[in-house]
């Protein structure tokens, strides 16, 4: 469903929480374990950050997780957004950067936009009653 929405009207970016981890999702991540959640899930291209940290201290470690490089017990995301471009770094404890990806937008508009404002259409002459 993100796929198509990703596809068809240009969701760049999925946000999302629930597990208490921090994890960034995106083709190009080395983690075994965020491979597996990108394929499985079916997102395309879409990339997703969850940010499971909110609502207490607890983390939850999962047995077949290979913590590191975008994927972290315990951090935060810093979001940079721009009109052409949004950064996202996954940020751990000890202040390093865990994971980044830079996105650009999906749709770009294809028709340029007027240099000028559409000259006023030329006033019809005026109609008159006859008698």
């Amino acid at each position: 469903w993100y796929k198509g929405l990703h596809e068809k009207f240009g969701l760049d970016l999925m946000i999302t929480g629930h597990r208490h981890q921090q994890e960034l999702w995106w083709k190009g991540s080395t983690s075994r374990y965020i491979q597996k959640f990108v394929h499985t899930s079916d997102m395309g291209d879409l990339p997703c950050f969850v940010s499971g940290g909110g609502g207490g201290i607890s983390s939850e470690w999962m047995g077949d997780a290979d913590y590191g490089r975008d994927l972290q017990l315990y951090g935060f995301f810093d979001l940079t957004v721009s009109k052409d471009w949004m950064n996202i770094d996954l940020i751990a404890t000890d202040n390093t950067i865990k994971g980044n990806i830079t996105i650009h937008p999906h749709h770009k508009r294809t028709i340029p936009a007027p240099t000028q404002p559409p000259k006023p259409k030329a006033a019809e002459p005026a109609k008159t009653a006859k008698a």
